[in-house]
């Protein structure tokens, strides 16, 4: 994983820095599960938590967008942008994360997308 070469995120998440998730390169695939996943799987240089990773995906991108007010958590008052999965990646292992499937996304309150099987 060219990812593992990159970056320490550990090293940066112990120095209290605000830490994101997502590339503008292309390091792995687009998918915020495979991030997640692989941010969890970099043994010693990866993120120490799902919950760290999850944030860095939502509120700490938020705050670095200066939005945080508005998104990047679920709270009254802000927009309702969530997405519900098929699986609860509390309890899967890092590297099947991104076998989870989107089965609803609301952005600000209102559903966009959902999937029906047939």
């Amino acid at each position: 994983m060219r990812a593992h070469r990159l970056m320490n995120l550990k090293a940066i998440f112990d120095t209290g820095a605000n830490v994101t998730l997502s590339s503008d390169w292309n390091v792995h695939d687009i998918n915020p599960l495979v991030g997640i996943g692989n941010s969890l799987i970099m043994e010693r240089s990866g993120l120490p938590t799902l919950e760290a990773a999850i944030d860095a995906y939502t509120i700490n991108a938020a705050k670095s967008l200066g939005i945080d007010h508005i998104t990047g958590t679920i709270a009254i008052g802000k927009s309702a942008d969530l997405v519900l999965l098929d699986k609860d990646i509390r309890k899967l292992a890092p590297e099947d994360m991104a076998k989870a499937r989107v089965v609803m996304t609301m952005l600000q309150g209102e559903i966009v997308f959902s999937y029906v099987e047939n």
